[in-house]
């Protein structure tokens, strides 16, 4: 039989490894008592086998050092749980290690008045005493010296020792239970529901806990603002650093003017950095005044004259930041988007800071545009897990899906979430309130008036085809491209009689005004025709110009030059017959719309009686159309003169120069806009259209008037967002909406079926955003009908647009922290994982953290693939308090293996320096040049000048400009590089930093694991 006497007197790891030593021990003797300052499940897994075999067994263990008074753990315990690999050994070692402390005959105390150094391993006559812990390494590798007593008062002298300190520890035998089943081995203390609120926690950390860097001195601010103000402000600047650019898209009236108020004092006065502002021309006034008053010089553009033809954007190439107000008019490709272009891709690097409430009009790209302005190229986010940007939004143009991109760029709450999280919000020492929005509906009817109006103008439009708009129908033998044409002009059609339905909704005016246009047209169209000459709308419209002029000679000339209608290619008279049925129809429906005039107008005269049961208060009343403005006013002027005697009133249109326009304004909102104005030139009431609904405080006023129906509910908001304002003084603001009698559903029936026409042309040949952008899409009826039931919550609901931002994500987060506090996400160690039953899809979330970045991913177990929109897997993830744990039989560690090996390879191939391809141009360019480094008549600085311009991929704007150039110069190369050497120059290329970024390659170690939870 072994005995302790076999014992050398010293072991220290070398002849004898004392983990051989103690399971010796332990097979052999009753008692066991163990005392370290360290504990690990390497040391347990030494000697498990022999530990379940002594009858009793006590562990003393120490607390951590340095651990606060209500945090009791095992020195090194919880970090070596961490450090752990999550693999089947591990995690079966630490089940084990739970059972065995689960028998009885196990007791585990911890020395908590102190650090605890001793280390000790007693037994009933033997005990050895010296350096080694508890430890893999301290039982094995590590050079130690510990001295075997073999001697009975030696050994009681120990067991003394070990029970002076025993009796003076507290029992943690429940807590090292707990620690393990907490820890990522097992995590089977976990709900779904806390494992889902902490990989939200930990993704939105850093916006609840901001710490910007330390060594800055941002000084004494000018600008005063709330909390939730302040922290886009801080969450803007991390953004602009990594991005130099971000949108402050918050919701109509939460002061986005203010944040970038501040940002441009950040830049422009604290870091004397040169800022350009870019506004709508309304706005140019309130930003000069803006800036004033915190002393930044900044210049400020209006963005109309960004879009003339003469407009030079050189001069505004050395700036360094650029703000541009209302960024949204900057959706599409046009004049003023190639100016501001120019502009942000000349000189130095430059930041963009853009000022949105709908950075989404019409369809996802206008996002994509606005984000390629401060983007270098389509690779720009390949580092965020965009590897090709606009193949990105080609995808979410069919799922609407582009938060994973808005996450790394948008800043974005709503009035709601603000009213939610920051209840005590204050500015200037003035507590932030909000109005109640009440939602009112205003009934009117022209039947009296006209009876069968509504049916009698949906029969019309029902025939009416406007064949004069579509002459390649009427081709013998189209082609291929012909025939296309044919299609792409019946969605012009149905989005021209879309158009015209909404003028006949908003006033008998504005639908008289173009019913005359068309007819005009139509008349002229069929007059050229029988003369053999096709008349587009756009000559018709050049030919009314020159009769305007009174030149017979130039008409004539203009009209010699029309294309022919050929017998023997178009069927003339079947073109000539359709366009009469259709001049015809539009007759009609000028004759039926003729009775309504000013004074006689059943809708003139509710809106009348609306105003005057206000008085006192200041109103606004918007209309979509200018017509219908100026329709209202020539009322106001006229009939109804008498009736708003006691009203001070203006219009205010497009028509109207910014210069008055910023008096008018002056004039109906003193207090939002800060100006002395004499009572009696006050204005009570205003009628304006949509130019009006962009970035103007009247919080003066409490009642919004819409004359015409929402056919986009989102500009209900916009319109609102003009006086329900941070700062209002009322309580409640009131919305009065338009809504016909009768002939409603008639009109939604009309434009369901033009909306289902344009979207099966658009799968046929695909079409301009805008086309369908400014169509109706039925998704809005539900919004018209909520709205006439006086339905405020439609507002809020078409604010908060979630799918566009991560918004709903936050608030989910928001609502645990509110109720249970942050302490019990944060004691969840990294690699806790639970499960639940799968909804949609079976797999396996993880949420990785690599350096500051988090990353999501979802593995289908049933496809065999990972999904990594943010916006997915939070649906498929989501659950509440109530969902019950539910664990997959999935082989985990396998699937977090290959996982890994896929982040991995992704990571590394969008860090790699080839991402950096340089566009198609540039590098025919370049190899170009290459070939003329020897070219006699070529300057060989002027070359490498030009090289080195052509570096690094250009923006779309300068490649366009790029490949005119080369074409132009085609085969003379001595030109071509003059050429290339000041389009160079001109856009300051030379100051780009051309400096290639390193590519950094992420190895396994670089990758957390933060939570996964598995669907069954």
């Amino acid at each position: 039989m072994w005995a302790p006497l076999h014992l050398p007197d010293f072991i220290d790891n070398e002849r004898l490894k004392l983990a051989e030593a103690l399971a010796q021990l332990l097979r052999h003797q009753r008692q066991a008592d163990f005392a370290s300052g360290y504990f690990n499940l390497g040391g347990f897994a030494l000697v498990q086998e022999a530990l379940w075999l002594v009858p009793r067994f006590r562990l003393l263990l120490s607390k951590e050092q340095g651990a606060g008074g209500g945090e009791l753990y095992p020195a090194g315990f919880r970090r070596e749980l961490e450090r752990a690999q999550l693999n089947v050994q591990n995690r079966e070692l630490a089940r084990e290690l739970v059972r065995f402390l689960q028998r009885p005959e196990v007791e585990v105390r911890l020395y908590t008045k102190g650090f605890f150094h001793g280390k000790a391993y007693i037994f009933n006559d033997v005990a050895i005493i010296g350096s080694s812990n508890f430890t893999q390494a301290g039982l094995t590798s590590n050079t130690e010296l510990n001295s075997v007593h073999k001697q009975g008062y030696a050994v009681q002298a120990a067991r003394e020792w070990f029970e002076r300190f025993w009796t003076q520890s507290e029992d943690f035998k429940h807590g090292l239970i707990q620690l393990l089943e907490e820890s990522k081995l097992i995590s089977s203390v976990y709900s779904p529901y806390l494992i889902f609120i902490k990989s939200l926690y930990e993704y939105f950390k850093d916006e609840l806990t901001v710490d910007l860097d330390k060594g800055r001195d941002v000084g004494k601010s000018l600008v005063d603002l709330a909390d939730f103000q302040e922290k886009a402000f801080e969450r803007a600047l991390r953004i602009l650093q990594k991005y130099d650019g971000v949108f402050i898209a918050d919701s109509v009236g939460l002061g986005k003017t203010w944040i970038g108020k501040r940002l441009l004092e950040h830049f422009g006065y604290f870091q004397r950095k040169r800022c350009l502002v870019i506004a709508p021309a309304q706005l140019r006034e309130m930003w000069e005044k803006e800036l004033a008053s915190i002393q930044v010089a900044a210049h400020v553009e209006s963005m109309e004259r960004l879009g003339r033809k003469d407009f030079d954007p050189s001069q505004y190439f050395d700036v360094d930041v650029v703000l541009v107000d209302e960024s949204h008019n900057f959706r599409n490709s046009n004049q003023r988007y190639d100016a501001l272009s120019q502009i942000m891709a000349a000189g130095r690097r430059k930041k963009a800071i853009l000022l949105t409430a709908t950075p989404i009009n019409n369809s996802v790209f206008d996002l994509y545009n606005q984000v390629m302005l401060f983007a270098q190229d389509d690779r720009y986010f390949a580092r965020a897990g965009i590897p090709h940007l606009r193949s990105y939004f080609v995808r979410a143009s069919l799922d609407g899906d582009v938060l994973n991109l808005l996450e790394e760029v948008m800043i974005r709450r709503t009035r709601q979430f603000i009213k939610r999280e920051f209840p005590e919000a204050v500015i200037n020492g003035e507590r932030i309130r909000f109005p109640e929005r009440r939602l009112h509906t205003v009934r009117y009817s022209l039947e009296a008036l006209a009876p069968g109006l509504y049916e009698q103008i949906a029969l019309l439009f029902e025939k009416l085809e406007l064949a004069a708009y579509n002459p390649e129908r009427f081709l013998k033998s189209p082609t291929p491209e012909e025939e296309e044409k044919v299609l792409r002009n019946e969605a012009l059609i149905s989005l021209m009689k879309t158009i015209l339905l909404k003028r006949f909704e908003s006033s008998a005016e504005a639908f008289r005004r173009s019913l005359d246009r068309y007819i005009g047209f139509h008349e002229r169209f069929i007059e050229e025709l029988m003369r053999g000459r096709l008349l587009s709308a756009g000559d018709y419209r050049r030919l009314l110009d020159l009769e305007g002029e009174d030149s017979d000679e130039e008409v004539q000339a203009f009209l010699q030059k029309l294309p022919s209608v050929a017998a023997s290619s178009y069927k003339a008279l079947e073109l000539a017959q359709a366009a009469a049925e259709d001049l015809e129809a539009l007759r009609k429906m000028r004759g039926l719309v003729e009775p309504i005039k000013t004074e006689s107008d059943p809708k003139i005269a509710e809106l009348v009686a609306l105003i005057r049961q206000h008085a006192g208060r200041k109103i606004l009343v918007f209309s979509y159309f200018q017509d219908t403005i100026r329709y209202i006013e020539k009322a106001f002027r006229g009939a109804y003169a008498h009736d708003l005697a006691r009203w001070r009133w203006e219009v205010v249109d497009g028509s109207v120069d910014p210069k008055r326009r910023a008096e008018i304004i002056q004039r109906f909102a003193p207090k939002a806009q800060r100006a002395k104005v004499p009572p009696e030139k006050e204005l009570d009431l205003l009628l304006a259209t949509d130019v009006f609904s962009e970035g103007q405080n009247l919080q003066d006023a409490d009642t919004l008037i819409n004359f015409d129906l929402h056919w986009n509910p989102v500009r209900m908001v916009q319109r609102a967002g003009r006086i329900d304002r941070l700062g209002s003084p009322f309580e409640v603001i009131h919305i009065y909406n338009f809504f016909p009698e009768e002939g409603l559903e008639a009109m939604l029936g009309l434009l369901e079926r033009l909306w289902d026409k344009i979207l099966q042309i658009d799968k046929n040949v695909g079409l301009d955003a805008s086309v369908l952008g400014e169509a109706v899409n039925p998704k809005t009826f539900n919004a018209l009908r909520r709205i006439e039931r006086e339905d405020a919550g439609v507002a809020d609901e078409l604010e908060a647009e979630a799918e566009i931002s991560s918004e709903f994500m936050r608030l989910v987060l928001s609502s645990f922290l509110q109720k249970i506090g942050a302490e019990r996400i944060e004691a969840i160690p990294y690699g806790a994982h639970s499960g639940l039953a799968g909804r949609e899809r079976k797999g396996v979330f993880f949420h990785f953290k690599v350096g500051d970045e988090h990353i999501w991913r979802f593995y289908d177990v049933e496809t065999g693939s990972f999904l990594d929109s943010k916006h997915r897997i939070f649906q498929l993830i989501q659950c509440d308090e109530t969902t019950p744990r539910v664990d997959a039989d999935y082989e985990v560690d396998a699937l977090l293996e290959m996982a890994k090996k896929e982040l991995l390879e992704e990571l590394n191939a969008q860090h790699a320096e080839t991402l950096r391809e340089l566009p198609k141009v540039q590098r025919e360019l370049k190899a170009l040049l290459w070939g003329l480094d020897h070219h006699p008549q070529v300057d060989r600085n002027d070359l490498l000048e030009v090289m080195g311009a052509l570096k690094e991929p250009l923006p779309r704007v300068l490649l366009k400009e790029l490949r005119d150039i080369q074409d132009k110069y085609r085969g003379r190369d001595v030109e071509l590089v003059e050429a290339l050497k000041e389009f160079a120059r001109r856009y300051r290329l030379d100051q780009k930093d051309n400096e290639p970024r390193q590519a950094k390659t992420f190895t396994e170690e670089d990758l957390e694991l933060v939570v996964y939870l598995t669907l069954a």
